[in-house]
């Protein structure tokens, strides 16, 4: 008796990632999408899995207390979750040493009398 299998990979082709970063109001956007860029622009030469961008997609919504700003990017198949963490990584370390706040939510207690 023969049992034939038949195997499909329906994981082809590139695959979209994206990362969101919340940035503080009282931040400066230019100098936001500055860092950002330079980001993705060294993200892109290092990185061998990388088949388009990433880049700054921009200004993508506004809130009460910050900004969100939005990277994407494509990668090759089965790359995206360890790609997208390593820019997500070298983002924050670099809005960190840029002294850009991200933003958090803060609670302010006021002590009563």
């Amino acid at each position: 008796r023969r049992v034939l299998f038949r195997s499909t990979n329906h994981s082809k082709g590139d695959r979209r990632i994206l990362v969101s970063l919340d940035i503080s109001n009282d931040e400066d956007i230019d100098k936001t999408f500055s860092v950002i860029k330079d980001v993705c622009e060294k993200f892109r030469k290092e990185n061998d899995s990388v088949t388009e961008g990433p880049s700054l997609l921009g200004l993508t919504d506004l809130k009460e207390n910050c900004y969100t700003v939005k990277v994407a990017g494509k990668v090759k198949s089965t790359t995206q979750f360890d790609s997208e963490n390593q820019l997500r990584v070298q983002l924050k370390k670099a809005i960190d040493e840029s002294g850009i706040e991200m933003y958090y939510p803060k609670i302010k207690l006021i002590k009563g009398e």
